[in-house]
């Protein structure tokens, strides 16, 4: 990459990865690069609209989504504000936000779906998941019993989605059928 970064989102869309904020050890970054692996270079492409670093990132609908995370080391500097880029049109646009603000959280697409579950706002630890339908309105899903941060997500033959967590107790590994998607009424 052309810029040291910790904390930064990753996600692959047509071939090529991205690679948004993050902390270059002073501030929360807005830039993002791409990694062509074809001509295995990295390129600066237009930088998000909000320096964020301890995000989520995920792939959907032809887009990059760049969800949540902090903007630095403030307390109360939480967000839950969403941005896409749309690749043809080489621009970021802001996106419906979160119900909640969250960082350190994990993300995955899910049955067409954007599921993010757990994570942080500020030190305390988020129970809750949200999903964004087509539609584009977040909703809660599901509570989690315990709290979930530090968060790698994926889903494997669209029937499950898989997450390996930090929990104040060290790491363990669980797994979340599709039924954790059924809102409560």
């Amino acid at each position: 990459m052309k810029k040291r970064r910790s904390r930064a989102g990753a996600a692959a869309l047509e071939g090529k990865l991205y690679v948004c904020g993050g902390h270059d050890g002073q501030s929360s970054l807005d830039s993002v690069e791409i990694f062509n692996p074809d001509l295995n270079q990295w390129t600066s492409i237009c930088s998000m609209r909000v320096a964020r670093c301890k995000l989520g990132m995920v792939a959907f609908n032809g887009r990059i989504f760049a969800v949540g995370g902090k903007l630095g080391h403030l307390q109360n500097s939480t967000l839950k504000s969403v941005e896409s880029f749309d690749p043809k049109e080489d621009e970021w646009c802001p996106s419906m936000s979160m119900q909640s603000e969250r960082s350190s959280f994990g993300i995955a697409v899910l049955e067409n779906e954007v599921l993010v579950v757990g994570g942080l706002n500020w030190s305390k630890g988020l129970m809750e998941a949200e999903i964004l339908p087509e539609s584009g309105f977040w909703h809660q899903v599901a509570a989690l019993d315990p709290s979930l941060f530090g968060m790698s997500c994926c889903t494997v033959l669209e029937m499950y989605f898989y997450t390996a967590a930090l929990f104040p107790r060290g790491p363990i590994k669980g797994e979340m059928p599709l039924a954790l998607k059924t809102p409560q009424h």
